[in-house]
């Protein structure tokens, strides 16, 4: 879980978590759906039985131990998406996609 203190925290992974989004559902530029990777779950694979199929994670890339390629939205990204609850990345309308995170992010406070 990433912890958010500030309002400006808050309101970059609110950005970050809308970007995600639209990379999720193919609606991104090319350049950012080439920087992150769905996993689709394979259902023969052990470790997918334990959620859904469907369940729209970003494949995490390897992180190097340089502090700056932490920040990079290749690493970041699918960081921010994975910590949301499922049931916001099942969402396939923006509008609605927004209002629920701003009141998951809301809670959090």
């Amino acid at each position: 879980m990433i912890f958010l203190n500030h309002k400006y925290e808050q309101r970059i992974f609110f950005k970050i978590c809308l970007i995600c989004f639209k990379v999720a559902n193919g609606v991104a530029p090319v350049y950012l759906q080439e920087l992150v990777q769905l996993t689709r779950d394979d259902p023969t694979a052990r470790e997918s039985r334990s959620r859904p199929v469907d369940d729209l994670l970003m494949k995490l890339p390897k992180i190097s131990k340089l502090k700056a390629s932490n920040r990079r939205f290749s690493n970041y990204g699918p960081e921010v998406w994975n910590s949301i609850p499922s049931r916001l990345r099942k969402i396939d309308n923006i509008t609605i996609f927004k209002a629920q995170l701003k009141n998951f992010l809301y809670d959090q406070l």
